[in-house]
């Protein structure tokens, strides 16, 4: 009840700002990453929940990225992200937690009337077996986005970098492409395809679709397929921004 609350005061509160930019722009649902900055001297927090039916049965119970528009062209984003991975083969209420945490920075490269690159530079660590912090794994990001206005209701976003961890010990080059619709002013809907690693085999799939509550306020819930591993996930979140 005090969180339902707590959402509805929220929605009240940023329903009342008088916004002097364009919409919110989010780098949720999808997997691909906007190629845009908060405002200057405006917070933004994102907010998830998500389920994957895979080896683990992991849920994402309170996944949050928050971003701080520190000019027209940079923006500081810290990020953390608790799991419960169910442990196979035991008894089904055994979990083990999963927290994910990262700092990074968003940058953009070229903003232009169609077109707009951006680079997010992160640091971020991951605890495993978090009774005794044991198994600490660092890992180091850099991605590239860019964003292209093909129509006013189309849109595609797309990502590629690379990313080391200790635990794999090598690095990997994540890719993704988002197809962003608008239905509307509200309403806008999504279909994505994303992989760990372009030299690799193996991608997923996923859909979603987002509804602006305000200017200030989106709402989403998505869905999708792990091709390679035959496993599906479902999300759903909220985000908010507000002046400082």
């Amino acid at each position: 009840m005090k969180q339902l609350l707590f959402l509805v005061v929220l929605i009240c509160c940023v329903n009342q700002l008088d916004a002097q930019t364009s919409a919110i722009v989010t780098d949720r649902p999808d997997i691909t990453e906007s190629a845009a900055v908060v405002p200057t001297g405006w917070l933004q927090g994102e907010h998830g929940f998500s389920y994957s039916d895979d080896y683990y049965h992991t849920f994402e119970i309170a996944s949050t990225l928050m971003r701080l528009g520190l000019n027209e062209h940079t923006e500081l984003r810290v990020g953390f992200s608790p799991t419960l991975n169910e442990l196979p083969e035991r008894d089904s209420s055994d979990y083990k937690l999963v927290q994910g945490f990262d700092l990074g920075v968003k940058s953009i490269l070229y903003a232009g009337y169609k077109v707009n690159v951006a680079t997010i530079g992160s640091i971020g660590t991951a605890y495993y077996n978090t009774d005794n912090l044991e198994n600490l794994q660092p890992y180091f990001s850099v991605l590239f986005a860019g964003s292209f206005e093909l129509f006013d209701f189309w849109s595609i976003g797309i990502n590629t970098g690379a990313d080391w961890n200790e635990e794999e010990n090598y690095l990997q080059y994540p890719f993704s492409v988002s197809n962003a619709f608008s239905l509307g002013d509200k309403m806008g809907y999504f279909v994505e395809v994303f992989g760990p690693d372009f030299t690799e085999d193996g991608f997923s799939l996923d859909a979603g679709l987002t509804y602006l509550i305000s200017d200030n306020f989106q709402v989403d819930i998505s869905g999708g397929f792990h091709f390679e591993y035959g496993t599906t996930f479902i999300s759903t979140g909220f985000a908010y921004r507000f002046e400082l």
